[in-house]
């Protein structure tokens, strides 16, 4: 017989089984060991080598540099289990910020950062969710050296109230197309399959600052896939205006323009081209 550690022992530390018992900032603690239910996606086998490697790394850095951080850790913090601030490490705080960087694209980096950075919240018009695409609109980008997490959850009952613990990382990278990012490639790509309209889908979008690895406030939504937006009001997925060669209107010489296409933002009407000599006038309402 096995006896589980209980926060009756009061300053009891140690593991039995899955349940392992600790002591932090005077309190106990105690955890259980989970186990996956299905089967790992390629992009969670490579995150979950990369943080193994960049926690290695850190013997690598020399005294002075491992100072730096644990001087920034003292005013960063973070979430414990029991939904309560506690102080985070240097170390957490090296893996967590590296860990980002390397996510978002970005470069691994040795020095500790100068100071914490304040990304600002993800502003975004709508979001669709359906068979045909996954679609944000309508994207404020106020800085070039941010980069926008998307983490998504696959296909859900409605019936579900939460599930943010089964979002995985769907686009970290991508560059956004007059303030769109088309993701629907990314998650067939990530989860293996695409959406299924009528189904719940869950969805975390933030910042990461690619040259510091500071991220900004998570803003969650969740829905129903279908013809309507997730959030907000858009114009939906009906595509963009493209204005080609045979769409030029009585053009003196064709010659001028090889493979000629023009594309108009999200919501523009094709109006006319006319074309004078060598020039072009692209008309639009």
């Amino acid at each position: 017989m096995i006896a589980l550690p209980s926060i009756a022992f009061g300053g009891f530390s140690g593991s039995a089984k899955d349940v392992t018992a600790r002591q932090v900032g005077g309190r106990s603690i105690l955890t259980c060991r989970t186990w996956p239910t299905g089967p790992s996606t390629n992009a969670q086998v490579a995150r979950r080598a990369s943080l193994k490697k960049i926690a290695k790394s850190w013997q690598l850095l020399t005294n002075d540099q491992r100072l730096d951080w644990d001087r920034l850790a003292e005013g960063a913090t973070g979430i414990t289990v029991l939904g309560q601030k506690a102080k985070i490490s240097g170390l957490n705080l090296y893996v967590r910020l590296n860990s980002n960087l390397v996510m978002s694209g970005g470069a691994m980096r040795s020095d500790a950062p100068a100071g914490l950075d304040d990304v600002p919240l993800v502003r975004f018009g709508a979001m669709y969710v359906n068979s045909s695409s996954v679609l944000i609109e309508q994207i404020d980008e106020p800085d070039s050296d941010l980069r926008l997490i998307v983490k998504m959850s696959g296909a859900q009952s409605t019936g579900v109230s939460s599930g943010w613990s089964k979002t995985v990382v769907v686009s970290s990278d991508e560059e956004t197309d007059w303030g769109e990012l088309d993701l629907t490639d990314a998650f067939k790509d990530v989860l293996g399959t695409e959406v299924i309209d009528g189904q719940k889908y869950f969805v975390e979008i933030y910042w990461v600052d690619s040259v510091t690895g500071f991220t900004g406030p998570v803003t969650q939504i969740s829905g129903t896939a279908g013809p309507d937006p997730i959030y907000g009001s858009g114009s939906g997925d009906s595509g963009r205006a493209l204005v080609r060669v045979k769409d030029l209107v009585d053009p003196i010489d064709r010659t001028y323009f090889e493979n000629f296409e023009y594309e108009l933002s999200r919501g523009s009407v094709i109006g006319t081209v006319k074309i004078k000599k060598s020039f072009f006038f692209l008309v639009s309402r």
